[in-house]
């Protein structure tokens, strides 16, 4: 890792909760993680690298869970969007509904019926 810490100063590990960090955090980038769904639970939005050798970034969250930003958007237009804080503000509501989509709390009659089928 220092290797990655010399390149990008800006880079850090932590042991504190996603909840403890949210106010520092613009955006999730990854490869292809379902901690996409963590950040978007707090309206944080992702962005999935592209890479031939990993293609299951897009084919996945894009193709399967229908996320809803930045696909095939270039590096330098998202980071435009994230320094305009209206854009920025639409977007964290539209990764929240996301994120809803997929999940919702526990509902106990819901859950028993389910097992009862």
């Amino acid at each position: 890792l220092s290797d990655i810490y010399a390149s990008f100063p800006f880079v850090s590990e932590t042991d504190k909760p996603l909840s403890v960090l949210v106010p520092e955090i613009r955006i999730h980038v990854t490869y292809y993680s379902t901690t996409a769904f963590d950040y978007a639970a707090y309206g944080i939005p992702s962005y999935f690298l592209r890479s031939y050798l990993v293609p299951e970034g897009e084919s996945v969250f894009y193709d399967e869970y229908q996320y809803p930003l930045y696909r095939c958007a270039d590096i330098k237009d998202v980071l435009d969007c994230l320094m305009d804080l209206n854009i920025y503000m639409d977007n964290s509501v539209k990764v929240k509904d996301w994120y809803k989509h997929f999940y919702s709390d526990f509902q106990k009659s819901i859950f028993l019926q389910a097992m009862k089928s």
